[in-house]
């Protein structure tokens, strides 16, 4: 197409629609809420000069190409996007870089393949084991939080009352940064051996 993106689509019909500059390992950036991968052109070109692959796709949803009907846009569907794209690019794995709503995605692919994930850099959003509970989280999470799955899927209250429940529970098992990235990033384990650490 002439819109100076490319495509790759995956056996059951997932399009990803993105930009890549560059050549070496694979570094995979993705944008945020509201934004899209024009966000990481600057960057991109540096990494790419610097001697990476660098892919800049658009979030699910974000494109009109990536819109398949019934398709979810639940945490765990999201997630499974970067290990997708990495598949239908035929890479092993790659570096995951996320700003905004692209940070949560980059946690959740670590969390569900770390052997497949070099490195994840997380910007501006903390890791939720990170979050302290409290009312001003969970307004946050009530109004931002459930936003793709209205997009996506019309208002489904049961999802975002276990997602105030998740992030409530899970900020009560304290970790570092550091302890978080190594978790995310050390050899192949399993998501529930993640988890238990």
């Amino acid at each position: 197409m002439s819109d100076g993106f490319e495509r790759v689509s995956t056996d059951d019909g997932q399009t990803f629609v993105y930009s890549e500059q560059g050549s070496g390992s694979l570094v995979v950036m993705f944008h945020g809420f509201p934004d899209t991968p024009y966000g990481w052109q600057t960057i991109a070109a540096t990494v790419a000069a610097a001697g990476y692959r660098v892919v800049t796709p658009w979030l699910r949803g974000y494109h009109p190409e990536t819109l398949v009907e019934g398709r979810g846009y639940g945490a765990a569907d999201l997630a499974s996007d970067p290990i997708r794209l990495l598949d239908a690019l035929g890479e092993k794995s790659a570096v995951l870089v996320g700003h905004d709503w692209g940070a949560s995605l980059v946690y959740g692919a670590a969390s569900l393949a770390p052997d497949r994930v070099r490195a994840i850099v997380p910007i501006d959003i903390p890791h939720p084991s990170l979050l302290k509970p409290s009312l001003s989280a969970l307004w946050s999470i009530r109004h931002f939080g459930g936003f793709p799955d209205a997009v996506g899927r019309g208002d489904d209250a049961a999802r975002r009352l276990r997602l105030h429940r998740d992030v409530v529970t899970s900020a009560g098992r304290r970790r570092g940064p550091g302890q978080i990235a190594t978790s995310a990033c050390a050899g192949p384990r399993s998501a529930s051996a993640i988890r238990a650490r």
